[in-house]
């Protein structure tokens, strides 16, 4: 299961294996037989860009998740309230080949598949003296189904923290149950957050049967774990430095997408991922094509 939530930040953590998306989407990657997007390798900033470039600024001695699309969506609904220069800067920013993705992602009625595996809920707090202009709240709710209300941010910085961390909680299935405290409320006179929630099961589930004990050999360590093992026909992809797959999840559109380092871990070699970057990528998706593979790693939530 994964969940993020996101006070104009993302929020979780992840497996060892860095992942990305595919037609410009974090997390979820759109799988089977669809053409890959030929936005993704324009100069414009995508999805899985600012996923990059947020991975390799931030500071981490684990895992690490981002979401760029929790992020945008926050952004989004301070776009369609903002003004002059501000909104300018917003919508320069937002301007990216998934903007449409986002704001449809977002709507009534396609946050959610019909078995329920994903959940994009959106909110606005406000502190009491706070009136938002109707116009702008009835954006909220139209385009971004987003719930809007006041809390006693300044009188009762502690209580509010509560009612937003409940509002989470209940969004994210009880995954996420604390995104803000009261010293993040304190003072504040608008706090916008997004909630994601995603639950899925493979196409192809690994079979118990088949789990081993081996060796696994993270970056600065050697772990003895449980490793599961699949060999399906699935989308693979590599170039000179990685390998990649996807695993398509049960009746979505949604998939995840493994990179592998070609390195030998075992002999102290590990890649930075800081030399990823976005071009090389896209260009690694765009060649996925369905092959026989082997795929064994280890079980990891994703919270």
């Amino acid at each position: 299961m994964l969940a993020l939530g996101v006070l104009l930040a993302a929020a979780g953590y992840s497996c060892a294996f860095s992942h990305a998306t595919k037609n410009n989407t974090t997390v979820n990657t759109k799988t089977g037989n669809s053409t890959p997007s030929t936005q993704a390798t324009t100069t414009m900033r995508t999805p899985l860009g600012l996923g990059l470039e947020l991975l390799q600024q931030l500071e981490s001695k684990g895992s690490l998740t981002v979401s760029p699309y929790s992020l945008t969506a926050a952004l989004e609904l301070a776009a369609i309230g903002s003004a002059t220069d501000t909104k300018q800067e917003l919508q320069s920013f937002l301007q990216m080949a998934y903007r449409q993705e986002n704001v449809d992602l977002m709507r009534p009625g396609t946050a959610s598949d019909s078995a329920k595996s994903l959940m994009v809920a959106n909110a606005v707090w406000t502190d009491m003296d706070v009136k938002l202009h109707p116009a702008y709240a009835h954006q909220l709710t139209t385009l971004f189904a987003a719930k809007a209300q006041a809390l006693s941010m300044s009188a009762n910085p502690s209580q509010a923290a509560k009612t937003i961390n409940s509002w989470v909680f209940d969004r994210t299935q009880g995954l996420i149950p604390e995104l803000v405290d009261a010293s993040s409320v304190q003072g504040a006179r608008l706090i916008l957050t997004n909630a994601l929630y995603f639950k899925g099961e493979w196409l192809y589930p690994f079979s118990k049967e088949q789990t081993i004990e081996a060796d696994f050999y993270a970056t600065s360590s050697t772990l003895h774990l449980p490793l599961m093992q699949l060999s399906k026909q699935i989308d693979y992809a590599e170039n000179e430095h990685l390998q990649a797959i996807v695993l398509p999840y049960r009746d979505t559109n949604y998939g995840m997408l493994l990179l592998l380092p070609k390195v030998d871990a075992q002999q102290g070699q590990h890649y930075d991922w800081n030399r990823l970057e976005n071009k090389e990528l896209n260009c690694l998706l765009d060649s996925l094509s369905t092959r026989q593979t082997v795929v064994v790693l280890d079980r990891k939530s994703v919270v």
